[in-house]
Order: structure tokens, then C-alpha cells, then sequence
């Protein structure tokens, strides 16, 4: 008998040991992390709980309404040279859109929207580029729509290096001035960096790239034909409003077009693509004769590759928005008519001196809206 009311009797001390140890006259509640029990949305609060690890007692809590999960802006009006467009974004949960105003771009071009990325995204397609911790932001920019085609890089640089041959989008062979609306190929990193800041001078806006403390390509002397150390310090000033290539990261968020496809575009490369399989390898295609992506750019997956201003290098969350300072070879993205590989997460590189019939670019610039 004696037994069992010891027994009872340190029971209930110990019950009320720990009763009283969570007292807030002896010891407040330790409580654990907080547990999420209902999100909240643009519309209703949400709900949080923690336990005590000492006695069990739950607390909850009711938090604040969340933003407006936004989707992608849409082009509702398109911009004219005289005219401002429109663009529109609608929340997913409770449909309340917000409008603003598109900036005219000019003929050819597109007005893209940058962004801000924390670096605690997931990605579909997962990416290479847009990391774990790797926080960068993309700046508004006008994108050409199209890459560089043969016309345009002659009329700017006095002649046209192509060595691909051109075909229409029927696979008919193309000759004389018909080649013109095929992307230019046989262009080095170098070569871009040229017509870019020729383009320019020729549109009175201020060049990007300076060799040697230099903007303009008169006093950088010849194209180098091989590695070389004094265009490879080449630097570029991101503020100018000047024609550019985009960065890596640049270069894939107008590829991804605000949308989550495989290709620039859609899940079906064919749709999208001047690749291997609809090419058979025999040359480039006239540009924009694809479906666009989201951002209506086109040809960002395949015809030729494009040229990007980044060193490649292994992608971590401490690499700067505009990549490495060094390297030895330059990032092309998009893949071409003689490859599969046309993901809009595919990474590829070469020698910045390098000329191949499958080498392209296309141009951007720092919008100035």
C-alpha cells in the first residue's frame, strides 16, 4: 500500500513539476519553430502554429494576407513609333489585373521587361545559370526579335561573312540578295563586339564596349584571327544605351519568354526551331520564320547559335551578373541548324576568335523607359 502511494505521489509531482516549470511565474513556453497550417492569400489570412517542447501547448497565430500572385505581363496593345502600348498582368488567385504603359521599341525590336531574381527559385526547365542562392538583376531592355541577319550586318560592317548556306522556310536554296534575311554565321566574338558599337556610333547612342580605354572600332586596329589578351580585357558599360549583346543571364530569361517550356516557346522543338532533324544540316533559314516565344522574340532555339558577353565558367551562387572576369572560351546559347541541342537551359561555348557557318548573335540594348 505503502508502494503505490509513493508511487501516485511522485506522479504527480512530476505532472506537477512540469505544469508549473511552464508557469509564468517560473518559466515561460519554449517554443518550437513556426509551423505554416494554412497559406495565406491576396484574399484570406493565413495560420501559423508552435508548440511548447516542455509541456505540449500550442499557440496559433493568424498572419497577414499575402500579395498578388501575379502571372507573366501580357501584350494587350502593341506599341507604335508614335504611340505608347499597353501591357497587363493578372493575379492568379483573386484575377485584380494592373496595366501599364509598353514603351515604343523600334522596328524589329522588343521591349522587355527584367526582374529581380532572389536566388530561392525553382526554374522549369531547371537552369544552369539562375542557381541557388545566385541573386542578379535583369535589366529592361529592348531586344532585337530576331538575330542579326546577313543585311543588316553588311549594311553596318561594309560586307557579310556568311558561309552557311541560306534556304527559305520551304527548304528552297536561296541566292543573291535573297540570302539577306538569313542570320549572319561566320562571326566571332570579336566581330560582335564591333558591329555592335558601329551600330551605335551610326544611330548616335552611346557604345558599350571600350578596348584599350577606346569606344570606337576605328582605333582598335584589325579583328584578331586568334586569341587575343587586349580585346579579351574588353570591357562593357551596362549603363550606355548603346547596342550589346546580352549577358548569360540576360541571354536566358529572354529565352524562357516568362513561360516554362523546353524550348524558347514551346515543348515542341519543331514549332520553335531551325534544328538538325528539319534541317538535315544543310544551312541556316530566313529568321522569324518560327513561332515566337512569349516575349515574341524568335529564333532564340536554333538557326544559329548567338553569341553571349560572359567567359564560361561553372555557374555558382557568388558569380557576378555578368560573369567571370576571365576565361578561355566565350558562352553560346540556343543551339543552331546542325545541332539537337535547342533547350532554352542548354549551355554551350568556343574561342571568342572563332568563325563558323554556325555562329550568330543578336543585339540588345538598356531601354530607356
Amino acid at each position: 500500500m505503502k508502494k503505490q502511494i509513493g508511487l501516485f505521489t511522485a506522479i504527480l509531482f512530476a505532472v506537477s513539476t512540469l505544469m508549473v516549470s511552464c508557469s509564468p511565474e517560473v518559466h515561460e513556453h519554449t517554443f518550437g519553430d513556426w509551423i505554416v497550417t494554412k497559406e495565406a492569400t491576396c484574399t484570406e489570412n493565413g495560420e501559423r502554429k508552435t508548440t511548447c517542447t516542455i509541456c505540449g501547448y500550442e499557440k496559433t497565430e493568424v498572419t497577414d494576407k499575402a500579395e498578388h500572385s501575379f502571372g507573366i505581363w501580357k501584350t494587350t496593345k502593341e506599341p507604335t513609333k508614335t504611340e505608347v502600348g499597353q501591357m497587363k498582368k493578372k493575379c492568379k488567385v483573386c484575377g485584380e489585373t494592373v496595366t501599364k504603359g509598353l514603351q515604343p521599341a523600334p522596328e524589329g525590336c522588343r521591349f522587355v521587361e527584367g526582374g529581380t531574381i532572389t536566388g530561392t527559385e525553382s526554374w522549369t526547365p531547371s537552369s544552369n545559370v539562375f542557381v541557388s542562392g545566385r541573386s542578379l538583376t535583369i535589366q529592361d531592355l529592348i531586344v532585337s526579335d530576331h538575330e542579326v541577319t546577313r543585311g543588316e550586318y553588311k549594311a553596318v560592317m561594309g560586307s557579310d561573312p556568311s558561309i552557311a548556306k541560306a534556304y527559305d522556310k520551304e527548304g528552297n536554296k536561296l541566292e543573291g540578295v535573297d540570302v539577306l534575311n538569313n542570320p549572319v554565321n561566320s562571326v566571332s566574338w570579336y566581330d560582335a563586339l564591333v558591329y555592335c558599337n558601329k551600330l551605335s556610333i551610326n544611330e548616335k547612342l552611346t557604345p558599350c564596349y571600350s578596348i584599350s580605354g577606346n569606344t570606337d572600332p576605328k582605333d582598335w586596329g584589325e579583328v584578331p584571327k586568334s586569341s587575343n589578351s587586349t580585346w579579351n580585357d574588353a570591357t562593357c558599360n551596362f549603363e550606355a544605351d548603346g547596342y550589346r549583346l546580352p549577358t548569360e543571364a540576360e541571354w536566358e530569361w529572354l529565352a524562357r519568354g516568362g513561360e516554362n517550356y523546353t524550348y524558347a516557346g514551346s515543348d515542341n522543338v519543331d514549332d520553335v526551331a531551325w534544328y538538325t532533324s528539319n534541317t538535315n544540316d544543310t544551312g541556316t533559314r530566313e529568321v522569324k520564320t518560327k513561332a515566337p516565344n512569349g516575349y515574341g522574340l524568335y529564333d532564340m532555339s536554333g538557326n544559329v547559335y548567338e553569341w553571349c558577353w560572359d567567359w564560361y565558367v561553372s555557374i555558382s551562387d557568388s558569380t557576378a551578373a555578368d560573369g567571370a572576369t576571365s576565361g578561355d572560351s566565350r558562352i553560346l546559347r540556343g543551339g543552331c541548324f546542325s545541332v539537337n541541342g535547342c533547350k532554352v537551359a542548354s549551355r554551350s561555348l568556343t574561342s571568342p576568335r572563332n568563325r563558323t557557318d554556325y555562329l550568330g548573335f543578336r543585339v540588345v540594348r538598356a531601354s530607356s523607359k
